[in-house]
C-alpha cells in the first residue's frame, strides 16, 4: 500500500492535557490545502480497543444491512455495498443503558472521541472564520458504525446527494488493529488532476482520465477527514473491518447540483436522483463496478 498524504500523531502533552486542539488546527489546515487529511493515533490505543471491544459485543440486531436510496425506494445489493450499520447517538442520553449502544457509550474511547471531534469542528470553524466564504460546521447528532465482513466492499460513490447537500466534511475513525495491505479494505478517494496519488492492494476501481487516487488504510485509532463531495470507495476487505463515520454539516444549504455518482443516502434521498445516478454509472468504463437499477418503489401506504 502506498499512502499519499502525511500522517501524524497527537503529542504526548496533548494527550496528558486531555486536549487535541494543537493537532486539530494542523489537521484543519491540511484538509483546506488537500481536501483530505488524516491523523494517526487520534485515540490512544486503549481507548480505541475499548470501542472495538464494545462494537464486537453488540447484539446481533444492533446492526442491519446498509441500504441505498430514499425510504420508499431503498434497495440493497451486497456486491455494491456489503456493510452492516447502526446509527449511534453522539451524545449519550440518560437512558442509554437501555440502548443497544449503551456499552459503546460507556467506554473510555467514546468520551475521547467526542472530545476530539469537538476540537476538530472548532478548528475547522476557526479556519472558516478567516476565509472568504467559509461556512460554520456542526457536529453530527449520530455516528454510523459500519462493519464489513470478509469480502465486503462499497463501490465508488459520493456522500452528497440532493437530500444530503448539507454535508461538507466526512469524518471517519477506524478500529482495525494490526492492519496490513494484504487485508485490503482501504478507502480510495478519487481526486481531480494535480492531486497526490496512491496504490491500492485490493480490487478497486481505476481512476478516470486525469484523476488520481489517495489511498488510506483503516488503521486502529486513525482519524480521516475529507471533502464530502469527493467520490470514494471501500476496496474489498479480506478481514472484518470496523469504522465510525459522521458528517460535519451546515445548517442552511444553498441550491447546487447533485454529484454525478451514486450517493450514500441511507437515511434519506431522492428516487429521481438515484435513478439518474444509476443511469450515469452505466457509462463508466467496463472495469468500474456500476450500480444496478433499483426496483420500483412500493405503493405508498394510505394516509390517515
Amino acid at each position: 500500500l502506498t499512502e499519499s498524504a502525511p500522517a501524524a500523531s497527537p503529542t504526548a502533552d496533548a494527550r496528558l492535557e486531555g486536549s487535541y486542539r494543537a493537532w486539530a488546527h494542523g489537521l484543519a489546515a491540511r484538509l483546506a490545502a488537500h481536501r483530505v487529511a488524516w491523523q494517526d493515533d487520534m485515540l490512544p490505543t486503549g481507548a480505541a480497543f475499548s470501542l472495538l471491544g464494545a462494537a464486537e459485543e453488540l447484539p446481533a440486531d444492533a446492526l442491519a444491512p446498509a441500504g441505498m436510496g430514499a425510504s420508499v425506494a431503498r434497495w440493497r445489493d451486497e456486491s455494491v455495498r456489503g456493510d452492516r450499520i447502526g446509527w449511534v447517538p453522539l451524545e449519550p442520553s440518560s437512558g442509554s443503558g437501555d440502548s443497544p449502544f449503551g456499552a459503546l457509550h460507556a467506554t473510555s474511547g467514546w468520551s475521547e472521541l467526542r472530545a476530539a471531534l469537538s476540537d476538530v469542528v472548532a478548528a475547522l470553524n476557526h479556519e472558516a472564520a478567516v476565509r472568504p466564504g467559509g461556512e460554520r460546521l456542526r457536529l453530527p447528532e449520530k455516528l454510523m458504525l459500519a462493519h464489513y465482513p470478509r469480502g465486503g466492499r462499497y463501490v465508488r460513490h459520493s456522500d452528497v446527494s440532493a437530500a444530503t447537500s448539507h454535508r461538507r466534511v466526512t469524518v471517519i475513525v477506524y478500529l482495525n488493529p494490526e492492519w496490513d495491505p494484504s487485508r485490503g479494505g482501504q478507502l480510495r478517494l478519487f481526486l481531480p488532476p494535480h492531486s497526490s496519488s496512491g496504490r491500492c492492494s485490493a480490487p478497486c476501481s481505476p481512476p478516470s482520465e486525469g484523476e488520481t487516487a489517495t489511498v488510506v488504510a483503516p488503521l486502529l485509532g486513525r482519524l480521516l477527514l475529507f471533502d464530502s463531495t469527493l467520490e470514494h470507495e471501500v476496496c474489498v476487505t479480506n478481514r472484518p473491518r470496523w469504522a465510525l463515520t459522521g458528517w460535519l454539516s451546515v445548517d442552511t444549504v444553498p441550491q447546487r447540483p447533485a454529484p454525478a455518482a451514486p450517493s450514500d443516502t441511507t437515511e434519506a434521498g431522492s428516487l429521481a436522483s438515484i435513478l439518474q445516478l444509476a443511469a450515469m454509472a452505466t457509462a463508466r468504463p467496463a472495469s468500474t463496478p456500476t450500480l444496478p437499477t433499483p426496483p420500483p418503489p412500493p405503493a405508498a401506504a394510505p394516509g390517515p
